[in-house]
């Protein structure tokens, strides 16, 4: 009976131990998922609005590898793999032969299906790394553009890349005259350059940069003409049926960054073409390793010879995308079109004999200067029939105008560009997956292998490896701009844009409402020590050319009312009660005097001497404005207050009538869709309205970008 009874004890505390452990299992599954979440969360907060749709669509993709971890995980439960495994072998050697010893071919099985499952989760964390660094690359990227699209503005700014640029050329042309075996020395450097990249700092960003710049300045002129792809290829907007449709204040590098988004999510999202591939390549591989005696120790020389190959064949794919992409640059911006700008290392001289530039009797070749990019000179019939039956039929037919001529596959370049950039994404987390759970490992208990022998392996192998994951940021850029130019405009990437730029310039003039609402309850809560803070500065000294610009247009839709070019009185006080807050027409003087008073003015301008009125001119207001940049705002103070003008039954939250209806007042020119729109946007929860912290990451996105650049760059 005593030993019964330890048995039960014992029992018990067995299922005790066991319902703990089960306990803390659960907790930390349930912690996992938690910790998942919110790296989610923190992704997209990070990535921003125009690149969420690239997060969320790689926690799509891991999500479906997860469930394929799953199934695979029931199928090896199930015995489906040991069965499987069973019949082959059975096959191959006979029935004897294949169930001499079945526990140790269980156990083999069991230990193959758990190395498969281990690779698919690092390849599922290489996976998740190598996308988010593409992210960062694309935040970069986007301040990158919107800065230059600000700068291109600044015809300083632009003569100046023009200067830098002849001075490249000068270089390369004495490069190329270089006599003897010294010049050709030199120029057989410069074409290997490339391939010699594998990091980002090995690369000459300084050059990328300055002929990156040039680019953008030039694709986005050509962007704004909106060519017609026929002949005579006028500019929209220069002859009947060809409107423009593109307005004058677009932002081409907002443009650009939300196209990045979507060509990037459209890269992660693995597809049926890229998981046949990898079928195909696994049979491939196979084969490879049967011809190889099934020998690991020179397979995993051979993994690195296809890393390499793959490393390779990406600058290839990087200097065709930067060919076409030259293709479609403003001839104004390359002088004397002497030479033409493809990146530094790949400059080429252009001339009538260029042999992309086809010219028939029917249409003669223009003559270079006439102010058309290059894709224009292509013969498009020349070049069909100069095109082999083979080629027509892996690639492309006649294509359907002189910018498909330009592709690989024609009107189908771009997705096939995708297609490329998404089989390299998913090739370098295998082949990291491979190198780290199965060769290195291998090839460090080889008793072979030799300690130097060990380290070139590792070096040898891991370059191509980091190269896939840090090194891709100019192609991807080069890959956006070619498969969103021309024929290939992205309607949607310009509707969001547009929509983008009304919301900015929606939440520059509230934060001006807030920085007015705030001078003026300071005023009014100590009259006699009012006073506002000047600046050393001149906003000509602070601002862009571009910011001037943008805030003139501002002014002009928002302040000035009756368009007189000065802010009056009566405007002011219109402004502040918009703001829920009513001054007497004293008050309005003694702020506005202080507003001048503060932009170093020395009289006070007056709009019509005769009634003496007190008014802000243009050049005033900007300086006030160029004070407010250096001061130290909260954006939950400026959020809080603009809720409470949007929320006018303080209710809590912003419905879409209200967020409307208090745009209407402040005459800033939302449609009721686009309100819908960037509400539902916005509306993370999703019960279809804004609450107080939704509407502050409206104003935070936002708010950073209007002034806190400023304060940064006067630190700097």
């Amino acid at each position: 009976t005593a030993a019964m009874q330890r048995r039960i004890n014992e029992d018990a505390e067995l299922e005790a131990s066991e319902a703990i452990e089960a306990l803390a299992i659960v907790l930390t599954l349930i912690a996992l998922t938690i910790l998942f979440e919110k790296m989610k969360h923190a992704a997209e907060h990070r990535a921003g609005r125009a690149l969420r749709p690239i997060v969320e669509t790689l926690f799509g993709e891991l999500t479906v590898l997860g469930f394929l971890s799953m199934v695979t995980y029931i199928l090896d439960k199930a015995g489906v793999f040991l069965t499987l495994s069973k019949t082959i072998s059975n096959g191959l050697h006979g029935e004897e032969e294949g169930e001499e010893d079945t526990t140790e071919e269980d156990d083999e099985v069991f230990e193959l299906v758990e190395r498969i499952h281990f690779a698919m989760f690092f390849v599922m964390v290489v996976f998740l790394i190598s996308v988010l660094f593409e992210v960062q690359h694309g935040l970069q990227s986007q301040m990158e553009w919107c800065q230059w699209d600000r700068a291109c503005h600044d015809e300083a700014y632009v003569n100046n890349l023009l200067q830098k640029n002849d001075l490249l050329s000068e270089e390369y042309e004495t490069l190329s005259s270089m006599p003897g075996i010294r010049g050709m020395a030199r120029r057989t450097w410069r074409s290997m350059l490339p391939y010699l990249r594998f990091l980002p700092f090995l690369r000459d960003k300084s050059r990328e940069s300055l002929e990156d710049k040039l680019v953008f300045c030039s694709l986005r002129v050509e962007f704004y003409k909106e060519r017609s792809v026929d002949p005579p290829f006028a500019a929209a907007g220069e002859v009947e049926g060809n409107p423009k449709t593109i307005g004058d204040h677009f932002n081409f590098g907002r443009y650009l960054t939300f196209a990045y988004a979507k060509k990037m999510a459209a890269v992660v999202e693995i597809d049926v073409a890229t998981w046949l591939f990898f079928a195909g390549g696994t049979m491939c591989y196979f084969f490879l390793f049967s011809v190889l005696g099934y020998s690991l120790q020179d397979l995993a020389w051979v993994w690195v010879l296809i890393g390499w190959i793959f490393h390779i064949v990406s600058i290839r794919f990087e200097k065709y995308l930067l060919g076409i992409r030259d293709r479609f640059l403003a001839v104004e911006f390359v002088p004397e079109l002497k030479v033409r700008m493809l990146s530094w290392n790949t400059l080429y001289p252009l001339g009538d004999n260029d042999s992309n530039l086809i010219g028939t009797e029917e249409e003669p070749l223009r003559k270079l200067g006439d102010g058309l990019p290059l894709w224009c000179y292509n013969n498009i019939d020349e070049l069909d029939r100069k095109r082999s039956k083979l080629s027509k039929l892996i690639f492309y037919p006649t294509p359907q105008n002189r910018q498909h001529a330009l592709y690989l596959f024609g009107h189908n370049g771009p997705t096939f560009h995708i297609l490329c950039l998404r089989i390299m994404l998913v090739f370098s987390c295998i082949y990291s997956a491979q190198l780290v759970i199965l060769f290195v490992p291998m090839m460090a208990w080889d008793e072979n292998t030799t300690t130097p022998m060990l380290i070139v392996y590792c070096v040898l192998a891991f370059v191509p490896a980091l190269a896939f994951i840090f090194n891709k940021k100019r192609l991807i850029a080069a890959l956006v701009q070619v498969g969103t130019i021309g024929s290939f405009v992205l309607p949607q990437a310009i509707s969001d844009s547009e929509r983008e730029e009304k919301t900015s310039m929606a939440v520059r003039v509230l934060v001006i409402y807030f920085k007015l609402a705030r001078m003026t309850k300071q005023f009014l809560a100590a009259p006699s020590m009012f006073q506002l803070n000047r600046s050393d500065s001149h906003y000509t000294n602070v601002l862009s050319v571009e910011e001037i610009t943008e805030l003139g247009r501002m002014f002009r839709l928002f302040f000035d009312s009756d368009g007189d070019g000065f802010l009056s009185r009566g405007e002011f006080q219109s402004l502040l009660s918009t703001a829920g807050i009513s001054v007497s027409d004293g008050q309005a003087d003694v702020l506005l005097r202080a507003m001048i008073k503060s932009a170093n003015s020395v009289d006070a301008e007056l709009k019509d001497a005769s009634d003496g009125k007190i008014a802000l001119s243009t050049d005033v207001f900007f300086q006030w404005y160029t004070n407010q940049l250096s001061d130290d705002d909260d954006t939950k103070e400026c959020a809080q207050f603009l809720f409470s003008l949007f929320d006018d039954d303080n209710s809590g939250d912003i419905t879409v009538l209200e967020f409307k209806q208090q745009l209407d007042k402040m005459s800033i020119g939302i449609s009721h869709q686009e309100a819908d729109e960037l509400i539902q946007e916005l509306d993370i929860d999703g019960n279809g309205v804004l609450c107080a912290s939704e509407f502050e990451d409206l104003i935070e996105h936002f708010y950073p970008i209007e002034f806190k650049h400023h304060s940064e760059n006067s630190e700097g």
